[in-house]
C-alpha cells in the first residue's frame, strides 16, 4: 500500500473506532441493561417519615430529612407525595466533569472525588431529584439502596428492575 492509502485506512479505522466508542458511551449513559430504581406508590404513604430518616442516615450518617434523597410532603388532598430520583440519567448530560455515571445495575451514581460541587446537576434536574445541603461539599441523590423500602410500614416504596 502507498503511504496515502495507509493514512486513509488509518483515519477511517480511527473514525469507526470513535463511532463505536460513542455508541458504547451512549448505551452506558442511557442504559441498555436492567434498571434498578425505587418504585413509589404515594397512595399508600402515611407520611411517617421513616424513609427520610433511614435515607439521611445511610447517605450522610445524620438523621436529618433535609439530607435525605427522598422527600415526603403533603399533597394538598389529604395524602402524601413522595419525590425520589427515577434514575432517568438526564443529570449525567449536564455534568461537565462526568462525575455522574450509570453503574452496572442502572443506578446513576455521583463520583464525589471528581465532583467540584458546581451544582449544575441540581439546577438542571427537571424533576428536582438532585439534592444539595449547605453542610455538604457535593450534591446527592437516591442510589436505590432499598433501605427506605425496608423501613416503609405501608409498603409505599419498593425496589424494582425495569
Amino acid at each position: 500500500m502507498t503511504k496515502r492509502l495507509v493514512m486513509c485506512y488509518t483515519i477511517v479505522c480511527f473514525i469507526i473506532h470513535l463511532d463505536s466508542m460513542t455508541v458504547k458511551h451512549n448505551q452506558s449513559r442511557r442504559g441498555v441493561f436492567a434498571l434498578k430504581k425505587l418504585a413509589v406508590e404515594s397512595s399508600r404513604c402515611t407520611g411517617c417519615g421513616n424513609c427520610e430518616k433511614v435515607c439521611s442516615k445511610a447517605l450522610h450518617k445524620a438523621e436529618d430529612k433535609e439530607k435525605s434523597a427522598i422527600r415526603v410532603s403533603a399533597d394538598g388532598r389529604g395524602g402524601y407525595a413522595i419525590a425520589v430520583c427515577d434514575q432517568c440519567g438526564d443529570c449525567m448530560d449536564m455534568c461537565s466533569r462526568l462525575s455522574l455515571k450509570r453503574a452496572d445495575n442502572g443506578v446513576v451514581r455521583l463520583d464525589k472525588k471528581s465532583c467540584v460541587g458546581c451544582l449544575i446537576c441540581v439546577g438542571e434536574c427537571t424533576r428536582g431529584f438532585m439534592r444539595y445541603h449547605d453542610d455538604l461539599p457535593t450534591p446527592f441523590k437516591c442510589i436505590a439502596c432499598g433501605l427506605c423500602a425496608k423501613q416503609c410500614p405501608a409498603g409505599a416504596l419498593t425496589i424494582v428492575e425495569v
